[in-house]
């Protein structure tokens, strides 16, 4: 039987860092590339089938995990990810605000069915954006940052003769946000009309 937590059903494991090997998080005065500064700790969560289906959620420190050359998220691209961020609560202490996390929720759920993986159900991704970005709050940078959570999700089954997979990951990251572009400039973007891939 799951045990609950304090943001829902599912059983949460947590291998935190402790206190003095933490990294000091950023400023707003610091230069902080978008997406290239992560928080202390990440969080996955496996669809194993012969286990059972989705395992615990998992929060541990921030960093590679395995997988094999042959893993199919390799060979076939077949992924989903999500963006979407928390702010800081005007005049609450370490209180953080997530923004619309339900429609994320919803539309990772049904990228899932389009591309023939396991969806994460919905309330599972609410609870592991909630679990993760209360265990390192402290990223979240001040307005006008943020905090920065991509979830996503691939396959961990191996082997390059293609099938559908019947094993997945969802992992969770944050990064500490400020503006997404940090001056005036445009964007360049190269249209490819004569040679199309897809």
């Amino acid at each position: 039987m799951p045990q609950s937590s304090a943001f829902g059903p599912y059983r949460v494991l947590k291998n935190l860092l402790p206190k003095h090997k933490r990294k000091t998080p950023p400023t707003l005065a610091d230069d902080v590339p978008f997406g290239r500064v992560h928080s202390d700790h990440m969080l996955t969560c496996d669809f194993i089938p012969q286990k059972g289906g989705w395992q615990s959620l998992e929060i541990q420190p921030y960093g590679p995990f395995t997988l094999a050359p042959d893993a199919v998220v390799f060979h076939y691209g077949q992924q989903i990810f999500e963006g979407m961020k928390a702010y800081r609560t005007p005049g609450v202490q370490n209180q953080l605000s997530l923004f619309r996390p339900d429609l994320n929720a919803g539309r990772m759920f049904r990228s899932a069915g389009r591309l023939g993986m396991e969806p994460v159900p919905e309330d599972l991704f609410l609870q592991a954006v909630k679990e993760i970005v209360s265990i390192d709050h402290e990223w979240a940078l001040p307005s006008p940052g943020a905090l920065y959570i991509r979830p996503a999700l691939i396959p961990l089954d191996e082997g390059v003769s293609y099938r559908a997979s019947q094993a997945f990951r969802f992992f969770v990251i944050l990064s500490p946000s400020k503006n997404y572009y940090a001056g005036e400039e445009g964007v360049c973007v190269a249209v490819e009309r004569r040679d199309v891939r897809a």
